[in-house]
């Protein structure tokens, strides 16, 4: 099992945060397959949800090119760390579950999603898929818009 991240989860880029309490922020969360997705076992963590923040919408754009379908939710354990043992970053599908990503663009209704509770700390939002992408011009973008 392999851990992919995306430009935020290596801290590349910066989540962005509201100047003011209750105000809407947004942020698009990329990442592009560069390498091979090789097992279905393997984990991308593509975004964060800063502390204190509570979840609005949240859109998901899949094009991966292969029939395959992606569980997308708060991921265990901490942020960016890619050297856990295999299965110590459990993904929830609170987001999104069994979700389409050959391209289709998805707004999540699942109820779990807007019921994420605010932590006094980021949180990683992992990614897992159902099969195999290999690397190339395909993709996986999570829209996320909260609040704090």
């Amino acid at each position: 099992m392999a851990r992919f991240q995306s430009n935020h989860a290596r801290g590349i880029l910066q989540v962005p945060e509201p100047l003011s309490a209750g105000c809407l922020c947004a942020v698009r969360f990329d990442y592009v397959f560069t390498q091979a997705f090789a097992f279905a076992a393997d984990q991308i963590e593509i975004g964060i949800l800063p502390a204190f923040a509570t979840i609005h919408n949240a859109v998901l754009l899949g094009n991966v090119g292969v029939i395959n379908n992606a569980n997308v939710g708060m991921m265990g354990g901490i942020v960016g760390d890619i050297l856990s043992a295999n299965g110590a970053r459990v993904i929830t599908a609170n987001l999104f579950a069994a979700q389409s990503v050959n391209g289709t663009v998805t707004r999540s209704i699942a109820l779990a999603a807007f019921n994420i509770a605010p932590e006094p700390f980021a949180r990683s939002i992992g990614v897992d898929l159902s099969a195999n992408v290999t690397a190339g011009v395909t993709s996986l973008s999570l829209l996320l818009h909260y609040s704090m």
